[in-house]
């Protein structure tokens, strides 16, 4: 006669599992020789195939096909992607966990990866700006909507237009750096041609 087996305790096999699980990740952590711990490396859920995301921060590079080194494509603030399962395995790291796209359902794990929310589920906005404040992207539309005003036909239709590139994009910087840290002479610039402006509106 054999004894009958008490069943396990529903928590109890849900942390053997956990416990189970975490030994596994740190065995892939160790294998892979890296030395994050493995606490702060976590699977997420990624998009289902056919979901639309929308990029918010230009640049990013997003894995659309089979090869990894020919299939990559460069991606802008404001573009929309439809996910495939493809896209989410290229993702992978060596541990075999997500990244990258896969991540667009998961902004908290964004901001803890990256900083920031690089993808965001659903399709982008109308009113989505193809730039951020303080980008290059921002001060190279900046000075295209800038010479567009200056270059109305009137004062008044120069200073309306001048007020709606402030109201959409701000005061320009007191000061802005290229890579060399020279200054932006587009600066100088706008602020010799405002003054000119209100001379010729109080004269």
């Amino acid at each position: 006669m054999t004894e009958a087996t008490s069943p396990v305790p529903p928590g109890r096999a849900r942390l053997e599992a956990a416990r189970a699980a975490k030994l596994e990740l740190d065995a892939r952590v160790a294998a892979a020789g890296l030395t994050e711990p493995a606490e702060r490396v976590r699977d997420v859920v990624p998009p289902a195939a056919g979901t639309t995301v929308h990029v918010l921060v230009s640049g990013v590079t997003v894995h659309v096909g089979e090869q990894m080194l020919s299939s990559g494509r460069v991606l802008t603030r404001g573009q929309n992607v439809v996910i495939t399962d493809a896209m989410i395995e290229r993702t992978r790291n060596r541990l075999g966990q997500l990244g990258g796209i896969a991540l667009a359902a998961d902004e908290d794990e964004q901001l803890r990866r990256w900083g920031q929310i690089r993808f965001r589920v659903g399709e982008a906005p109308a009113d989505l700006k193809s730039w951020l404040p303080g980008s290059t992207e921002w001060r190279e539309a900046r000075e295209k909507a800038r010479r567009a005003a200056w270059a109305q036909p009137s004062d008044s239709e120069q200073a309306y237009a001048l007020a709606l590139v402030e109201k959409e994009f701000g005061p320009a910087p007191l000061t802005s750096a290229t890579l060399n840290s020279a200054p932006n002479p587009s600066i100088r610039e706008a602020e010799l041609q405002q003054q000119r402006l209100a001379a010729r509106n109080g004269a």
